[in-house]
């Protein structure tokens, strides 16, 4: 799993092989390479409800971008209106090393599939792997 912060640009599905063939993974290597997105945070950013349980109490939902897709929203745009959304809250300011494992675990994956479509993909691919173990 790679969440693209050195990929850029949006994750394509033929960039999975490219990535594959140069690891060191050997044969099959390409169905087991993912790239998130641009930045894990568009996964984070998909879900506004588990945001708003995190941070309680000031967070500004109405700060998170709108766009459906967030696969296409720039990083920059992200991490700007993450902390736009939760600068008044209790935990302050989102920080991907304080912040991010914690808001990981509380989204809700039906929810993050319908905004990215880097983690649909992913939960597929996985869905089907678990399925023909």
């Amino acid at each position: 799993m790679n969440d693209g912060h050195k990929a850029g640009g949006t994750p394509r599905p033929a960039q999975r092989g490219e990535v594959a063939e140069r690891s060191e993974a050997g044969e099959g290597a390409a169905e087991r390479v993912h790239l998130m997105t641009q930045a894990m945070e568009a996964w984070i950013v998909a879900d506004p409800e588990a945001l708003a349980g995190f941070y309680g109490k000031n967070f500004h939902e109405a700060k998170l971008p709108k766009r459906q897709v967030l696969d296409d929203e720039p990083k920059a745009g992200l991490y700007k209106a993450l902390d736009e959304a939760t600068k008044d809250t209790q935990k302050g300011s989102y920080h991907e090393i304080k912040h991010a494992s914690d808001l990981l675990k509380r989204l809700r994956p039906g929810t993050v599939a319908t905004r990215c479509r880097s983690f649909k993909q992913f939960a597929e691919w996985l869905d089907q792997t678990i399925a023909g173990a």
